[in-house]
């Protein structure tokens, strides 16, 4: 987790999601949590996108 806790702290706005049972191929094996995490973070930062 610490390099994910230095990326977070060196990118602005940026945050970790730990999906439980999630792999390095987290958004094939839940690709519902990873879109819902994803659409949610472009909302509150207000991308036109979401």
């Amino acid at each position: 987790m610490r390099v994910f806790e230095d990326a977070v702290a060196a990118i602005p706005g940026a945050r970790v999601v730990v999906v439980p049972g999630g792999t390095h191929a987290v958004h094939t094996n839940e690709p519902r949590i990873v879109n819902e995490r994803i659409l949610a973070f472009l909302e509150e930062n207000g991308s036109r996108l979401a």
